[in-house]
């Protein structure tokens, strides 16, 4: 036993092998994060890259490893970082374009945006197609803009983007304090650099028209996709991202956008859950891809920056991606000799054109999804999630049943009043938040949801998905789980427990 006096001997502290390598891997893996959340979202739908290497984009800051490298030395060791626009006004926004090499024509645009408080992201594709007016381009689709200012040979190049950026920030009244222009080249040459991915397919579909290199006809056999998850490479990847021709619910360009949503979160899980850096020979890898294929208005320090608030991000869980689509309330198909996204709905739809300073509803919604993205995105991840209602006619299913019909959420919706049948409703999709016109019951409702993420958007949500009280419970009653008319495995369900 030790006297009072005694001095107990300390056990010598062992200093964890640190080398100057490792925190240079360290801070290089954060940044790759943020370039491929930027980088990857622009390329998901963009034309195919025809002699990537000789059309090089002019303009912003070139992505030189060597830059990187040199920027980030004081911030691996230091631990000091440069402050990011819009950091202290709570939200970062980006826009990505993926430009056409062949017409120059951006035919991806979208904004990303990362919220400092909530610590999550969202994107959200602006259509290509949209219907618009511009002082230089006149009426014409949105994706025209890139084009006909890089063509100005009295402009600097990079004007093309910030013009790009300036209609934008005007038309849905958000800053957008970096940009970035991509193209298709660089997705197969980081998937193949990460070794491939695991994509998530909903849904069969076969594009007999999808084009060849240089667009001289289609590739044979046809590209099909099977449901399920599949490991692609590269090429694979960017044909699933940019497919825009398959028959039925994967044909067109809203379907490509949801598709190149599932790459961009392949990715970026790829990344989070591998060890990227390990190999230090890679490094200058991965970078090249960047450096050749990205050109944006960061700086170094701003990315590494953007890298390090980023590193915590859960692709499954903090990354939100918004779908616009026709019959979301604001937009509509337009045709007058030429097609178009337009403003409207059907039957009041191409009067109001993008730009114009004519005051419209369905501009003022657009305008309203963009300010309020992430709460939006939110709700479109769980957008057509089929939703069991079971409660033995009780009036306050049935009262919920009618408020879900007219929710501005497009949901599935079983009513299941007697354990008897299935009838299936389609509610109305409405961007307004409506509502309900149901007695208000004041009896809660249990509601089980198996999917962590869409549990967790529902706690989330505000306001809330529908104004009748409920809990979440673990577990469903033997009954229900046992009812072969539903999908407790899959499916919400919602019930009285009365």
């Amino acid at each position: 036993m030790f006297s009072k006096s005694a001095k107990v001997p300390k056990s010598p502290k062992i200093k964890p092998k640190t080398t100057f390598w490792v925190k240079v891997s360290k801070f290089l893996s954060t940044i790759f994060l943020i370039v491929s959340i930027i980088f990857v979202s622009g390329v998901g739908m963009v034309a195919w890259e025809v002699n990537a290497q000789s059309q090089k984009l002019k303009g912003g800051i070139d992505l030189n490893p060597l830059a990187f490298i040199s920027a980030g030395l004081t911030n691996a060791v230091t631990g000091s970082r440069t402050p990011i626009k819009g950091e202290s006004e709570g939200r970062t926004n980006f826009l990505v374009a993926g430009l056409d090499p062949l017409n120059g024509n951006s035919d991806t645009m979208i904004i990303i945006s990362y919220f400092h408080k909530e610590k999550k992201v969202a994107a959200v594709n602006i259509p290509r197609d949209l219907y618009m007016t511009e002082s230089a381009t006149g009426i014409n689709k949105l994706n025209a803009i890139y084009t006909i200012y890089r063509n100005d040979k009295q402009l600097d190049p990079k004007s093309s983007a910030e013009k790009l950026v300036k209609f934008i920030e005007d038309e849905f009244k958000v800053p957008l304090h970096y940009w970035a222009t991509i193209n298709i080249n660089g997705l197969r040459q980081m998937i193949d650099q990460l070794g491939g991915v695991d994509v998530k397919i909903d849904n069969d579909f076969i594009d007999y028209t999808f084009p060849t290199d240089g667009y001289t006809g289609f590739i044979k056999p046809a590209p099909s996709f099977k449901t399920g998850v599949e490991k692609m490479d590269g090429t694979r990847a960017s044909i699933y991202a940019r497919s825009r021709h398959a028959d039925g619910v994967e044909g067109g360009d809203f379907a490509r956008s949801r598709r190149s949503n599932l790459v961009i979160a392949a990715i970026l899980t790829k990344i989070k859950t591998n060890d990227i850096w390990s190999n230090i020979g890679n490094i200058s890898g991965y970078l090249k891809v960047l450096g050749d294929n990205v050109q944006t208005n960061m700086t170094p320090e701003e990315m590494i920056s953007s890298g390090q608030i980023l590193k915590d991000i859960n692709p499954q869980n903090d990354y939100y991606k918004g779908v616009w689509q026709y019959g979301n309330g604001f937009l509509c198909s337009f045709n007058n000799g030429t097609s178009y996204v337009a403003y409207g709905t059907e039957g009041d739809c191409g009067r109001f054109l993008a730009g114009s300073k004519n005051p419209s509803k369905y501009r003022t919604m657009a305008q309203e999804y963009v300010v309020n993205m992430l709460t939006e995105a939110k709700f479109d991840e769980i957008q057509y999630q089929t939703i069991n209602l079971i409660g033995n006619n009780s009036p306050t299913i049935v009262a919920l049943s009618k408020e879900l019909t007219n929710n501005r959420m497009t949901f599935n919706v079983n009513n299941n009043f007697r354990f008897a049948g299935t009838t299936n409703t389609k509610a109305s999709a409405s961007n307004n938040q409506s509502k309900s016109s149901a007695t208000s019951v004041q009896n809660k409702v249990s509601v089980y949801i198996p999917d962590k993420k869409v549990k967790q958007i529902f706690s989330e949500l505000n306001p809330k998905p529908f104004q009748t009280e409920y809990e979440f419970v673990e577990s469903l009653p033997q009954e229900i789980a046992n009812n072969k008319t539903i999908n407790s495995a899959k499916d919400i369900i919602i019930y009285d427990a009365r």
